[in-house]
């Protein structure tokens, strides 16, 4: 476990890898949009399709919660190849276009 300062925030946060959440927090402290970050936020309910290709309903912790000036957003920080993965074996929650991984939503149940 890492602990990354965000200066712009004035607050320290968690990272669980090196090359993926510590420099995806050292990229997020430079944006001037930035106005919150919560690592590990509280779990919520989700409705995602299972590798047997059934709905079914979860508990969900995103690695952070980040609040812009505009929005608020959730994201999961995923090497390419696992995202390789999961778009092949869930493609109903997982996808790639010509312009990488889409910000994609989910409802919450």
């Amino acid at each position: 476990m890492l602990d990354v300062p965000m200066e712009r925030l004035g607050v320290v946060l968690q990272a669980e890898s090196l090359s993926g959440e510590y420099l995806f927090l050292v990229e997020l402290d430079r944006r001037d949009d930035l106005r919150a970050v919560y690592d590990q936020p509280l779990s919520v309910p989700l409705s995602i399709t299972d590798t047997s290709g059934r709905k079914t309903r979860i508990s969900y912790t995103a690695d952070y919660l980040v609040v812009e000036s505009d929005c608020v957003r959730i994201y999961e920080v995923k090497t390419d190849s696992d995202l390789e993965d999961l778009c092949r074996k869930r493609p109903s929650d997982w996808r790639c276009d010509v312009n990488g991984y889409p910000r994609h939503s989910h409802t919450a149940t």
